[in-house]
């Protein structure tokens, strides 16, 4: 994809930059936010979870000098609050703590990766819950497998969209992958059996695999 943009800037006479990841330090990624630092850029902290998180802000720090360099007057302090401030619904956020719950909306290969990543760094050795649907026109197969790294557990939903897998399909799919995993009729069947289950045994519980399910299960909570 860098190549196409690269060649399309070229023909367009369009400036084109590449980020510096080199430059990215990161001291510290808990479920508080990371601190981190960019080149000369110190002492900088973001509350959204992730470790791909400090990969952006870094992306935006570029940015930033960019705009900079061409006038714009963008203060230190105001890049600091913005990172500081930043909210992203359904991107490894925390939407409950007894259990722990955590919202992730990574339903292709690249992102259950960088979620895989981060379940890892957040939690160890100690595996999860997984609350989870997935569409069929997906590669299900690699994200099970990948998710068999970091989940005991899966209670899985049919997302409510034409092209999802249904719910038991997917549960034989996980447990191929050796997640106990059971199918369920209904998102409020799924989430009240993960929540308590995860609440029994200390568990935390990750809801993943369907950008469609965020606004249901919000719903469902808020209840």
């Amino acid at each position: 994809a860098a190549g196409v943009i690269e060649s399309t800037a070229k023909r367009v006479g369009s400036e084109y930059y590449r980020v510096d990841y080199s430059s990215l330090n990161i001291i510290s990624a808990t479920l508080d936010g990371a601190d981190f630092e960019v080149g000369e850029e110190k002492g900088l902290h973001i509350n959204l979870l992730g470790l791909y998180q400090p990969r952006n802000a870094c992306s935006v720090i570029h940015a930033v000098n960019i705009l900079r360099r061409r006038g714009l007057r963008i203060s230190d302090v105001a890049l600091r609050k913005g990172f500081e401030n930043a909210r992203w619904q359904a991107r490894f956020e925390i939407i409950g703590s007894e259990p722990l719950m955590i919202f992730d909306g990574a339903h292709n290969p690249q992102g259950i990766d960088s979620a895989v990543e981060s379940i890892k760094h957040y939690f160890g050795d100690k595996k999860v819950y997984i609350l989870t649907g997935v569409l069929k026109d997906k590669d299900y197969e690699y994200i099970a497998s990948r998710l068999s790294l970091v989940a005991s557990r899966a209670f899985v939903l049919t997302p409510n969209s034409p092209r999802a897998l249904a719910s038991r399909e997917y549960a034989a799919v996980l447990q191929k992958y050796g997640v106990k995993a059971l199918g369920y009729d209904t998102l409020t069947e799924a989430y009240e059996n993960a929540k308590q289950c995860a609440a029994e045994s200390g568990n935390a519980l990750v809801c993943l695999g369907s950008l469609y399910t965020y606004e249901e299960l919000m719903s469902i909570i808020e209840k």
